[in-house]
């Protein structure tokens, strides 16, 4: 892996954490962290 993708991935997933922690309901920060999963995946 290279490790600049994995601080942009770091990143982002703080981000949705913010995100989750605005909203009280996560479903949407779980569909945005299932389409991040995949596209790592890719």
């Amino acid at each position: 892996m290279v490790p600049r993708e994995n601080s942009l991935g770091f990143l982002l997933y703080r981000k949705l954490r913010s995100l989750c922690n605005k909203k009280p309901s996560g479903q949407d920060a779980h569909v945005a962290m299932r389409n991040f999963t995949a596209n790592l995946n890719v």
